[in-house]
């Protein structure tokens, strides 16, 4: 008995001992980094194979031996630029009978580092919405069309729901993390595997970029707006480690980000491009401003600045044809105002709940999945959720926001992070961005619960609303059998 508990004890401690390595290691950049460059090989090569292995690998180890769910966020986030073919979408299917390693592997966190049951103050808005995406379209929509389009309801509302709860609740005690830090260098190598793929499209296209302006770029997991909406949210913060005493090399971020924004405007998305240089200018001035190192950014900006003036004197005849290519829709509204009015009469027809996610009009060529997009946060909530729907957006904005202001005096990291929302946002008024679940809104998610953790709090930050019902239910008699 004495020797089976001492090989008990034993085998515990070996536990922790590893348990602090690997913690240390996951808390570095070098997995992220070998895990971008692996997503970007197999994106290249198309040996997904090989990305998915590892995200499984990667995932698994972070779940066992890290008290901490900040690590397997790049796991969720990068691991979405891995699809390489976005119309065989079932191919990937057979990956998912890998993630029981995953799931075995999560029953063991939270069985060993079970924590005591709290919500974050975006538990209760997300969990207004997700009901108000599952009550859309209610006495309207058809069964067909409603169920046509239930997976993606149940990701963008219960989806992005549990994820923020688990990744709440199982937060660990980390004071040596940096949490703004880690969360930037992920979003930082993801704007760097994004405009990789960008780069790599044009390269293999050997199509001139005039003529590549007034197409389509699919880089499978997403268009050309996909990618310049994700970039809006990773370029600024790419930025902010720019602005940091503790970046080696802040040169490296300013050359990073600037690489970013160029992908924005190699995507051609009108959109895109515009808040891109919008976010662009606000970000450059807030970063000559709280630098840390301001004479070698402002040397790496010059630079950057020079190479960009010599490329337009040196090829103004190009960069002319090219700006006309990429209007080559004039000024046109490419059918959304089309869209816009539809949205409208949806809303004033069937005004308590919509016409629901499932529905289908005339306006828009549905593609890969059957959701019929409105090209706009605002039209997409009161089109299929209705005024319930813009209730329960209008209260997670409301919270989503709340936080990053209070945070604004604090430190730069809300102010990179507002500047992104933003831009986020602007563009996804006239595009799709608020309703692709993965990797958009939960990187949103993700964001926001990042800043949330930076509020001063003695307790677990519950919604107000949350907090009543908690304590009701603590205090009501349980009857005995």
């Amino acid at each position: 008995m004495d020797k089976s508990n001492t090989n008990l004890t034993t085998n515990k401690e070996r536990f922790i001992k590893i348990s602090k390595v690997v913690t240390k290691l996951f808390n570095s950049e070098l997995p992220m980094a070998i895990l971008s460059f692996f997503i970007f090989f197999s994106w290249f090569f198309e040996l997904e194979i090989v990305a998915f292995s590892l995200v499984i690998v990667y995932a698994s180890i972070s779940l066992v031996f890290v008290d901490d769910t900040l690590p397997l966020m790049p796991a969720i986030i990068l691991t979405t630029f891995t699809v390489a073919d976005g119309i065989n979408i079932v191919k990937y299917i057979n990956f998912a009978y890998a993630a029981v390693v995953i799931v075995a592997a999560l029953l063991f966190h939270m069985i060993y580092y079970r924590k005591k049951i709290r919500f974050g103050k975006m538990f209760l808005p997300q969990s207004l919405v997700a009901l108000a995406l599952l009550l859309g379209g209610l006495g309207t929509i058809s069964i067909e069309y409603y169920l046509g389009t239930l997976a993606l309801n149940l990701l963008l509302g219960i989806g992005i729901l549990l994820m923020y709860f688990l990744f709440y609740l199982y937060r660990g005690s980390n004071e040596g993390q940096d949490t703004s830090k880690y969360f930037s260098k992920m979003l930082s190598w993801a704007g760097i595997i994004v405009s990789l793929q960008i780069l790599t499209y044009i390269f293999r296209s050997n199509q001139s970029i005039t003529f590549l302006s007034s197409e389509f770029m699919d880089l499978g997991w997403g268009i050309d707006n996909n990618a310049a909406t994700l970039l809006l949210i990773t370029a600024p913060l790419t930025l902010y480690l720019a602005t940091r005493k503790d970046s080696l090399r802040p040169s490296l971020y300013v050359l990073s980000s600037s690489i970013q924004y160029l992908a924005i405007i190699l995507t051609f998305s009108r959109g895109g491009i515009l808040f891109g240089f919008i976010s662009f200018i606000i970000c450059t001035i807030f970063l000559f401003k709280n630098s840390a190192r301001k004479k070698e950014v402002l040397v790496t900006g010059c630079i950057i600045l020079l190479i960009g003036a010599l490329v337009v004197v040196f090829k103004a005849p190009s960069i002319a044809e090219l700006i006309r290519g990429f209007t080559f829709q004039g000024t046109g509204d490419n059918g959304r105002f089309d869209l816009y009015k539809e949205a409208w009469d949806s809303f004033i027809s069937h005004p308590i709940f919509g016409v629901g996610l499932g529905y289908q009009g005339s306006n828009y060529e549905i593609r890969s999945i059957s959701f019929y997009f409105f090209h706009s946060t605002l039209f997409q909530i009161i089109a299929c959720t209705g005024l319930f729907g813009f209730l329960a957006y209008s209260y997670l904005y409301f919270r989503r926001y709340q936080i990053v202001l209070k945070n604004l005096s604090k430190t730069s990291f809300a102010l990179f992070s507002l500047i992104a929302m933003l831009g986020f946002e602007a563009y996804s008024m006239i595009d799709t961005g608020t309703f692709v679940p993965f990797p958009s809104m939960m990187l949103i998610m993700f964001l926001t619960m990042i800043l949330e953790e930076n509020l001063p709090s003695t307790g677990p930050l519950n919604d107000l609303t949350v907090d009543y019902f908690i304590s009701k239910l603590k205090k009501e008699p349980v009857d005995s059998l």
